[in-house]
C-alpha cells in the first residue's frame, strides 16, 4: 500500500470573486484525482461554505482562523473588495485569515491571485477598494506571497492549473531532497537544544598569504577572516543543506584543539578543507584507525595528497593534477596583473573525501552528546573542496545511507568554465587509473578537447 502525502489548501477571499471561487475548488479536486494515482499526493479544499454548523458561542471566524492555521497552501482571491469586518474588527474576515496563516509559524505556500481592475475617479474613491491596495502593498513586502494577475475567469483558470501542478511537484521535489540529504546528514542529538548542534570547521587564510601582511591596522577593520573563494563555496553550500535539513548549526573558523575539547567535543562536527586543518587530521589518525583515508598536508618540498585504501586493504598516494591543468592553460598569463575573467574560463581536475565517522567517545569523558558524528568535506586543493560539498548539494537522490553507517567516499571533482561541472565516485578505482589521471600527457589531451569543444557558458545552481 502507497503512503499517502495530504495538502490542506484553505481558499480565502471577499465576496466578489464567486466564479473563480469554485473554479478553484474544481481545479483542486481534479488535480487531487490525478496526483493521488501518478505521484500519492491527495489535496483537500477547506472554503468557509463547507464549514458544518456549530452551536458554540465561538464565532464562525474565529473557527475559520483556527483552520486556516493547520493549512499548507493558502490561496487568496482578489477583485476589487476588501472583504466584510465583523462588529468590532477593524480588519476584513480576508484580512484576518491571511494573518491567521502568517502567524502559524508553519510551513506554508501562499497563492494570490489579483484580478485586473480598471481603475477611474469613481472606484478610486471606493473605500473598499482603497483598503484592498493597502492590503495589496502589504503582502507585495511579503516574499512569500506568489503574487499573480489573472484577467478573467478563464485566465484565472489557465494560470492556476499551471501554477498549482508546478508548486506540488516543486515541493514534492524539496520534500524527496531534504529526505535523502538527511540519510547522510544524519546527526546525533545534543543535550542541551538551547546551543547549536552541529558546528562547521574551516580554516582561514593564513595572514602571511595576504597583500596586508605588513598593516598593522587590518584586523580592526575585518569583522570575519579571509576565506579562500572555493572553501567558501564549500561552506555555503554545508549551510544550505543544514538548513534544509532543519539543524541547529554555527560556523567557526580557526578552531584549536583546545576549545574543541573545552566545549565541542560533543557536538557533531564537520570539518572544511582538512590540509590546513592539523586539529583535524591528528583526531582522524588517532580516533579513527579503521578509515580508508588519509589526508597529507602540504609539506616544504611536497604537495598536499590522499592517501586512499583499495578493495584488497592496501594504500596508496592520490595526487592532484590540478596544477598541471592551471599552469597548461595559463602558462602566458602576466601573474602581476588583476583578475580577468578569462582566467576561468579553464578546465581543471582535484579530488576529495566525503566522509561521516560515527564519533569515538572515550570511556574516561562523560558526554552529552548521542550518536554525535564527524563529517570530513575535503579535497587536496580548494576546487577538491567545493566539489565535494556540490556532489552531496546534487547527489541527493542517490543516498541510501543507514543512519549509523560510516561513510567514506573518493571523489574526482570536474571544473570548467567557473563552475563545477561533474563529481564522480572513484572510490574502487585503482592506483593506475589515478596515476593516468596525473599523467601530463593525459591532462593535455583532456585540455584538447575542452579547448576545440562548444561548451555553454553554465552558471552553478545556488
Amino acid at each position: 500500500m502507497p503512503l499517502y502525502k495530504h495538502y490542506r489548501v484553505f481558499i480565502s477571499s471577499p465576496g466578489d470573486v464567486e466564479q473563480e471561487r469554485a473554479v478553484a475548488e474544481r481545479i483542486i479536486n481534479d488535480a487531487s484525482r490525478t496526483l493521488r494515482e501518478t505521484i500519492h499526493v491527495c489535496l483537500d479544499v477547506i472554503m468557509w461554505e463547507k464549514f458544518p454548523p456549530d452551536m458554540s458561542e465561538v464565532s464562525i471566524q474565529k473557527r475559520i482562523n483556527e483552520k486556516v492555521a493547520t493549512c499548507d497552501f493558502f490561496l487568496l482571491i482578489l477583485n476589487k473588495r476588501y472583504g466584510s469586518l465583523e462588529q468590532g474588527e477593524p480588519l476584513s474576515n480576508t484580512e484576518r485569515e491571511v494573518n491567521a496563516m502568517i502567524e502559524s509559524k508553519r510551513k506554508f505556500i501562499f497563492l494570490t491571485y489579483c484580478k485586473a481592475v480598471k481603475e477611474d475617479k469613481k472606484i478610486l474613491k471606493d473605500t473598499q477598494y482603497l483598503q484592498l491596495l493597502e492590503l495589496k502593498k502589504r503582502l507585495g513586502k511579503n516574499h512569500n506571497a506568489l503574487m499573480k494577475s489573472f484577467k478573467n475567469s478563464h485566465d484565472f483558470e489557465e494560470e492556476f492549473t499551471h501554477h498549482l501542478y508546478q508548486v506540488i511537484l516543486a515541493e514534492q521535489n524539496h520534500n524527496f531532497k531534504v529526505e535523502k540529504l538527511k540519510m547522510f546528514w544524519s546527526l546525533g542529538s545534543v543535550e542541551n537544544t538551547n546551543r547549536p548542534e552541529t558546528i562547521i570547521v574551516y580554516p582561514p587564510i593564513p595572514r602571511k598569504w595576504m597583500a596586508s601582511d605588513d598593516d598593522e591596522h587590518f584586523w580592526h577593520r575585518r569583522l570575519q577572516p579571509n576565506v579562500f573563494f572555493e572553501d567558501f563555496k564549500a561552506i555555503s553550500k554545508i549551510a544550505k543543506m543544514m538548513n534544509l535539513v532543519r539543524a541547529k548549526f554555527k560556523v567557526y573558523s580557526n578552531f584549536t584543539f583546545n576549545m574543541l575539547e573545552a566545549d565541542n567535543r560533543a557536538k557533531n562536527i564537520i570539518w572544511v578543507c582538512l590540509p590546513r586543518q592539523r586539529p583535524a587530521i591528528n583526531e582522524l589518525k588517532e580516533k579513527y584507525p579503521d578509515r580508508r583515508f588519509d589526508i597529507i598536508p602540504r609539506g616544504q618540498r611536497s604537495e598536499a595528497k590522499i592517501r586512499w585504501k583499495n578493495k584488497d586493504g592496501v594504500f596508496f598516494d592520490i595526487h592532484s593534477p590540478l596544477r598541471q591543468y592551471l599552469f597548461t592553460q595559463r602558462l602566458h598569463i602576466d601573474r602581476d596583473t588583476e583578475w580577468s575573467s578569462t582566467l576561468r574560463n579553464v578546465l581543471a581536475k582535484d579530488y576529495a573525501i566525503v566522509a561521516r565517522m560515527k564519533k569515538a567517545i572515550p570511556q574516561e569523558e562523560e558526554w552529552t552528546g548521542t550518536k554525535v558524528k564527524e563529517f570530513y568535506i575535503a579535497g587536496i586543493h580548494g576546487l577538491g573542496t567545493w566539489g565535494a560539498a556540490c556532489y552531496l548539494d546534487r547527489n541527493y537522490n542517490t543516498f541510501n545511507f543507514d543512519a549509523d553507517e560510516d561513510i567514506q567516499l573518493l571523489l574526482e571533482v570536474t571544473y570548467e568554465n567557473g563552475v563545477v561541472k561533474d563529481v564522480i565516485d572513484v572510490s574502487d578505482k585503482d592506483e593506475s587509473y589515478f596515476q593516468k589521471e596525473n599523467d601530463l600527457e593525459t591532462v593535455m589531451e583532456n585540455v584538447q578537447r575542452f579547448q576545440s569543444g562548444v561548451l555553454d557558458d553554465q552558471s552553478e545552481e545556488d
